[in-house]
């Protein structure tokens, strides 16, 4: 098991098989038609750091500050406003949903819920 950098991660992490770090940034890489690049910045309007986020905490396991790393941010607060605006735009965008869907089903893991 990996280390937290706070005791308190080890809490909200989810048990069972992940996808590695490596595998869900591939996968977003390719359905979203990017390259690794577009995950560094935030591009108005722009859906890629938040699905990144998405998928690195649900499909990964990571918690949001670990997520926060591996994307290059320095927050998890940063990775929770990405996903509170995601969460939000779901409902409405119909591509935005089936790439996401196209994620999870390429990582051959249960979505959550």
């Amino acid at each position: 098991m990996r280390q937290s950098a706070k005791p308190e991660d080890a809490a909200f992490r989810r048990p069972g098989r992940r996808a590695t770090v490596e595998q869900v940034q591939a996968v977003v890489t390719e359905v979203l038609g990017q390259d690794a690049r577009a995950f560094q910045r935030q591009r108005k309007g722009g859906w890629e750091q938040a699905v990144l986020a998405k998928v690195l905490v649900e499909q990964a396991g990571l918690t949001q500050r670990e997520a926060a790393g591996a994307m290059g941010l320095t927050t998890g607060a940063a990775v929770s406003i990405q996903l509170r605006r995601l969460q939000q735009a779901l409902p409405q965008d119909a591509q935005l949903r089936r790439q996401v869907s196209k994620i999870e089903s390429h990582l051959a893991i249960t979505p959550k819920g």
